[in-house]
């Protein structure tokens, strides 16, 4: 799906143009940040703008596609979990009823869910991306900033239109949109999309057993030996595509000054891409012949077993179905704007994997994760008072996410480097619930002190309840000596903290001119703390609740748009207090279990974002974004590979030093009773680490020259996209492209662990990583009625 960076104003680009010679200019942006609609270079904060005209010329399909797309963003993956960043604030913290620190909005309802966040974007109109904490005027989980998403809905005129598309890995795709009248005072919209491919990951065909033990095994000191053998499977599509997605909107108008929508959404995903993952085991550490694999990108060798009524095979599952209803009531009142918005969602996760990411059946994982969610928010706005604009607004939060999950865990041991036995089995189920309940409530207001000189100030107070509780029953299982033991069942009990905090925000801006303004704002984001919902163990450490994190930030801006060229400059520095970040401890009988610490960092930076367009046919734009980002404190920092490092100066996950775009337009008229034009995009980025980092020691390495590196570090890389879309008389449009042009090798996920074989130490430690889609190209056919 081709991509061009969105420009600071988000300004639209027109395929068909009437003059080469001179330029019509910029067209202004009017964007909601602030939550009322106000032109970009008004709005005293960082904030990234796609229109509905560059998501259709431009083919930007996905949230993370979105990386290469605004200034110091990053989209990352963890397993089925959707992670933004936004100048180096994000989360590492998943399970069942876990939000996310970029909090995201689809038509003003928050979708606190992070693993259905990353479905195609489907007849969207606008998408604003608002850098630096959120905490006053958008509350929760806003503590690195949001994303404002926009999508299309019910018009007074009939409007359609239909998209069809096919690319390689067998990609199709069906994309359909009708609005209109159905009375003078009812109309509506109806959104459908049909998705599907292959994936671009190939599981590798195996045929390999373990030898039979025909005897008592010396190594078990004479005791029978059961054999684990490997699967048997040939070339399959490790990771398949499949998207589709139903939006109905009502709108009916009771009288000129009120009207109520009704909205239902339905969508089911299904793509396994960052569980299947490929692995690589050093030839240094791994002796000839042991049944330990390495996979070549984009190409995973492993055996998911039979987990929770799920066959085995060699892809992971991953399947996310919700359903969503929406109420919103908008009131133009005498003395103001009155908006509440009722949100209800159920939402299913099911995801299946071989945690060890091999073809030993070592470990496994199948969870059936259920979230409900329901909002209840009310928002007023007034410009009634001389010379102040005021905002106001509640916000009542309930959501409750519950399993259960499967899992299995064996103990194998190594006769040979070519066989081993089965010692013993530990099946488990798990059965967490997760119970988050919220209030909050905000004020802001701008007031002019002079026609060119503005003050902003406001607060919100934000409290929240959460309990956990959890509960495993499971079975171990000792071949050897026959035995079949039952566990459990174990219960967490039931454990409640409240949480609460007030984010204020305060900015100065400046009107140079009519659109030129300077800018000073100060402001705080904030999330709840929260418990381990991975957690099924009756440990203190493990079950107690983490503390919230803050971000408290201090920008400086210049924004201008003048004509055919607009500009905008900023320099920030954040403090990010109590970080949740996620580490291990080793459980016995269980092994590893996942548990929840705090950290703090300091983040800085500038970033610089432009545009020009000459003439009509041409249209330039350039990014770039600088970001330092490191820890401050995380002295105890649990690994993959299984040591504790001391992290302080690290740089942060997901957080590059350096980003930045290129992309230019030409557009040639009177092509065929048409428009040709082509588009480029080139997005680079230093290195960072995508998900997890661990350095290298003389003890824990991946081999010869991995000592005193980090061992899941992602190098800088570039991306090439390219388009041409051709366009007759603004109702058909035929668009060819290709993205990754040179097939570059990037990793979105990269992570590791070790595999512990009984009877063979040490360890064999290992790294296992998702790449990004290589070389992608195809063709979209667009009608518009």
């Amino acid at each position: 799906m081709s991509l061009l960076l969105a420009t600071p104003a988000g300004a639209q680009t027109t395929a068909a143009s009437t003059s080469t010679t001179a330029s019509e200019g910029l067209e202004e942006v009017v964007v909601t940040a602030q939550r009322r609609s106000e032109h970009l270079e008004e709005v005293p904060a960082t904030v990234s703008v796609i229109s509905a005209d560059q998501l259709t010329q431009f083919n930007i399909e996905r949230l993370d596609q979105l990386s290469q797309i605004a200034p110091s963003t990053n989209i990352a993956h963890f397993g089925i979990f959707i992670q933004p960043t936004i100048r180096g604030i994000t989360t590492q913290v998943i399970g069942i009823g876990q939000e996310n620190n970029i909090a995201t909005y689809v038509d003003g309802f928050y979708e606190p869910d992070s693993t259905t966040i990353g479905t195609d974007f489907v007849n969207i109109e606008s998408i604003e991306i608002l850098e630096g904490p959120q905490g006053s005027l958008y509350g929760r989980s806003a503590t690195g900033g949001a994303i404002l998403i926009t999508t299309r809905g019910p018009s007074k005129e009939f409007t359609a239109n239909v998209d069809v598309g096919y690319g390689n890995y067998n990609d199709r795709k069906v994309t359909g949109f009708v609005a209109g009248p159905i009375t003078d005072h009812f109309s509506a919209s109806l959104s459908a999309y049909w998705h599907e491919n292959n994936g671009y990951i190939r599981a590798t065909p195996q045929s390999v057993a373990g030898e039979e033990c025909g005897a008592p095994s010396v190594a078990l000191g004479g005791i029978p030996c059961s054999v684990k053998p490997y699967a048997t499977f040939g070339f399959a599509n490790a990771a398949p595509l499949s998207d589709q997605d139903v939006r109905l909107k009502l709108k009916y108008e009771l009288t000129d000054q009120l009207d109520v929508t009704l909205g239902y959404h339905y969508f089911f995903y299904s793509d396994g891409t960052t569980l299947a993952n490929s692995t690589y085991f050093s030839p240094s550490l791994i002796p000839p012949g042991t049944p330990l694999t390495s996979s070549a990108p984009n190409q995973v060798t492993q055996y998911v077993p039979a987990l929770g009524g799920r066959p085995a095979g060699p892809s992971p599952e991953s399947a996310q179905p919700g359903n969503e209803g929406t109420i919103l009531v908008n009131w133009n009142a005498p003395i103001g704007t009155l908006t509440a918005r009722t949100f209800y969602s159920v939402e299913k996760s099911d995801s299946g994997n071989a945690q060890d990411y091999s073809l030993l059946a070592i470990s496994a994982d199948q969870s059936e994760w259920i979230r409900k969610t329901f909002t209840q928010a009310l928002d007023f706005s007034t410009t009634r008072i001389n010379r102040l604009t005021l905002l106001g607004g509640f916000l009542f939060y309930h959501d409750i996410g519950v399993g259960p999950a499967f899992f299995q865990s064996n103990t194998l041991y190594l006769t040979s480097p070519t066989s081993w036995v089965d010692t013993s089995t530990f099946d488990g189920y798990a059965r967490p619930a997760l119970t988050s309940s919220a209030y909050s409530g905000y004020v802001d207001g701008t007031y002019a002190i002079t026609d060119k000189l503005f003050f902003t100030a406001g607060a919100r107070y934000n409290y929240d309840r959460k309990t956990y509780q959890s509960t495993i029953f499971g079975n171990i299982a000792v071949p050897a000596f026959g035995l079949n033991i039952p566990y459990g069942p174990n219960v967490v009990p039931s454990e409640t903290a409240l949480f609460h905090n007030a984010t204020p925000r305060a900015n100065l801006r400046y009107q140079l001119s009519d659109n030129s303004d300077v800018y000073a704002t100060a402001g705080q984001g904030f999330k709840a703390g929260t418990f381990n919902s991975i957690n099924d163990v009756n440990l203190a450490i493990l079950k107690a609740p983490v503390k919230p994190e803050t971000a408290t930030n201090y920008e400086i801006g210049y924004k201008t748009r003048q004509g055919i060229y607009a500009f905008s400059a900023t320099a920030y520095y954040t403090t990010f207090h109590d970080q949740q970040v996620a580490t291990d401890f080793n459980v016995p009988v269980i092994g590893l279990q996942g548990a929840l610490t705090n950290a703090d960092s300091r983040i800085y930076g500038i970033e610089l974002q432009s545009e020009v367009k000459p003439t009509d046919a041409l249209h330039v734009q350039a990014n770039f974004a600088w970001t330092h980002a490191r820890y401050t404190s995380y002295p105890d920092a649990f690994t993959p590979l299984g040591t504790f490092e001391d992290k302080n100066g690290e740089q942060l996950p997901r957080a590059a030093n350096y980003t930045g775009n290129l992309s230019i337009i030409y557009t040639i008229p009177a092509v065929y009773s048409g428009s040709l034009a082509f588009g480029g995009n080139i997005f680079a980025t230093s290195g960072f680490t995508p998900s997890v980092s661990e350095i290298g020691t003389a003890a824990v390495n991946l081999g010869p020259g991995t000592i005193g590196q980090n061992l899941f570090y992602q190098k800088g890389y570039e991306l090439l996209n390219l388009q041409a879309t051709w366009t007759a008389k603004e109702h058909f449009s035929t668009q060819l492209w290709v993205n990754n042009v040179a097939s570059r090798n990037y990793k979105i996920f990269y992570s590791g662990g070790s595999i512990s074989l009984s009877g063979t130490p040490p360890d064999y430690p290992y790294t296992y990583s998702t790449y990004g889609p290589p070389r992608m190209f195809g063709i979209k056919l667009s009608y518009k009625f």
